[in-house]
């Protein structure tokens, strides 16, 4: 993605682009390098493979707007919007070792830990999709 985004933005004369990516998009690089060079994205995420520190934002029930069926009363949609911290892995390029990424002993790491600023739009629709009889969950980081 990395290289994809660089060619956008020298084919359009772009500072700024937004990408909107599905899960297999979200590498540590990826995030570090749109968020680095001061673009958005958008990546969706389900709550089923999420960690469980991500799964805690989604059963806290503070800050959760509901949205109702004003004839029927019957819940539609719940929505919440969550500004946190994202810890991603970055690899390292090979001539870019220093000490700090030097082990003790042995090889020298092959990553960095970065942190990304995100906020997490959390989603959760009580419609039925075919034959999920359970409602949907999901999460789209917003940069």
């Amino acid at each position: 993605m990395i290289r994809s985004v660089e060619e956008l933005k020298t084919l359009y004369n772009l500072d700024k682009i937004t990408v909107v990516a599905d899960r297999g998009f979200n590498s540590g690089a990826n995030l570090e390098h749109l968020c680095s060079g001061g673009h958005d994205f958008v990546i969706s995420y389900t709550l089923k493979r999420s960690a469980a520190s991500f799964k805690e934002l989604v059963w806290d029930e503070g800050g959760w707007t509901t949205h109702v069926d004003p004839d029927t009363g019957e819940l539609l949609s719940r929505s919440k919007i969550v500004e946190q911290t994202l810890e991603v892995k970055v690899p390292i390029a090979k001539g870019d070792v220093s000490a700090e990424t030097k082990k003790r002993r042995g090889r020298s790491r092959k990553y960095s830990m970065e942190e990304i600023p995100v906020k997490i739009h959390l989603t959760w629709s009580g419609l039925k999709r075919s034959m999920i009889t359970w409602p949907n969950a999901q999460a789209t980081a917003l940069s």
